[in-house]
């Protein structure tokens, strides 16, 4: 049984390896038959169409403004949890006197 295992495991990598780099083949031909006969401009264009995109609907600030808007939830419900973990969020119920909130 571990011969098997072994065995498949090895011809598994090897296929594997070899795989990727046939099945990239037509992806380099192709850019290079794209870019070959341009210059350095039409070349720099090609390679990034939408350089102000950073997705389909929002630029590069547009996204970072919603990183940083979700990071800043995260935080701060992360602290209600930890106050609320460490019982820190209300008055303690084992005095027998009305405890007054300010």
């Amino acid at each position: 049984m571990k011969k098997c295992f072994i065995t498949c495991a090895v011809l598994g990598i090897f296929a594997f390896s070899a795989g990727c780099q046939t099945f990239m083949i037509p992806f380099h031909a192709l850019k290079d038959s794209v870019t070959s006969s341009q210059d350095e401009d039409t070349k720099a264009m090609l390679n990034n169409l939408s350089p102000d995109m950073h997705g389909l609907a929002q630029t590069h600030d547009e996204n970072d403004a919603g990183v940083a808007v979700i990071k800043n939830t995260e935080w701060r419900q992360f602290d209600d949890d930890v106050r609320r973990a460490l019982m820190l969020d209300r008055p303690s119920s084992l005095s027998p006197y009305p405890v007054v909130d300010d």
